[in-house]
């Protein structure tokens, strides 16, 4: 369930889960889950931050400097 809003590094808004995990993965990325369903991953690669949903899409992360720009996307790709 989407509740929450809360501005997103380039200042637009965006509703993100109350409660979601990041938990490690196999290939070393991060698995995003809420509701203890994973919704995306991200990790780190080359000093910016990469994104992905579940079934494996690359997703938009804009500049990427920080998780919290990846895990944005991966909760945008998650509402649509």
């Amino acid at each position: 369930m989407m509740t929450s809003i809360y501005p997103n590094i380039s200042g637009m808004e965006t509703t993100l889960p109350k409660r979601f995990a990041l938990l490690p993965s196999s290939d070393g990325s991060m698995k995003v889950n809420v509701a203890a369903r994973c919704v995306g991953y991200v990790w780190s690669e080359k000093e910016k931050w990469l994104a992905k949903d579940s079934s494996g899409a690359p997703l938009d992360t804009g500049a990427g400097q920080s998780v919290l720009e990846a895990v944005t996307a991966v909760f945008r790709a998650y509402a649509d």
